[in-house]
This record gives structure tokens, sequence and C-alpha cells, in this order.
């Protein structure tokens, strides 16, 4: 039992340690404390993420036509029936991709210093 507890708290700190080192650093006194100034978009190009879809397979007990009615939800209950199959498949997922230049400002020594960054959107899926 012990070793679990020493497990999750080491993992608890390897992800606080990400965190921290992915703050800016103050290229003049190396602090680790800035605030966001400004943050300037640069440029948008379009991208595709590899997402994995899950598509389950039921059979028909009841021989007539998939409706969504109640022998439909009897068949495809997860917990009365399990399914026939199941298909992963991977599916590419569009989105888009935003460039930023953002200025900091130390607080430690006053400096202003560039970065730039980025963030990625997914559009909505419809499957």
């Amino acid at each position: 039992m012990t070793w679990i507890i020493v497990i999750v708290v080491g993992l608890i700190l390897v992800k606080a340690l990400s965190v921290y080192l992915a703050l800016p650093t103050c290229p003049e006194c190396k602090s680790k404390k800035a605030e966001v100034v400004s943050k300037d978009e640069i440029k948008r190009e379009p991208m595709y993420f590899k997402e994995k879809q899950r598509i389950k397979e039921y059979k028909n007990t009841s021989g007539q036509k998939q409706y969504f009615d109640w022998q439909t939800k009897v068949s495809t209950n997860k917990y009365v029936n399990a399914p026939q199959k199941v298909i992963e498949k991977e599916v590419l997922v569009e989105g888009e991709r935003i460039c930023y230049d953002v200025t900091y400002k130390c607080s430690k020594c006053g400096k202003t210093f560039h970065r730039k960054e980025h963030t990625d959107k997914k559009c909505a899926v419809n499957l």
C-alpha cells in the first residue's frame, strides 16, 4: 500500500516540476517570476489531429429493423448485452494552430523579453 502512495506522490511531483520548468525564464536574471504585458497574434495555420474513434456493433436480437425504440435501447445496453464487435480506427480531425508573440516583464529585474508560443484548437467533431 505504501508503494502506491509513493508512486502517486512521485507522479504529482513530476507533474509539478514539468509545469514549473514550462514557465517563462528571464534571460537577464533567470527568474521565473514574469507577467504577461502583451500578446500579439503572429499567424494561424490549419492542422490535423489524430484521434481514436470507437465503433461498437451489437447483435440484432429482435430480428427487426434497428429503429430507436426500447428494443434497441435494451440490445445496445452495455450492462445487459456486450457489443458483438468493437472497432477502433484513427480519424483525422481538423484544427488550427495559432502562434503568438508574447511579451513578458520580469518581476525581479524589470526587464521585458519576448517568447513565441502557440495554442492548438480542435474543431467540433460530428461523428
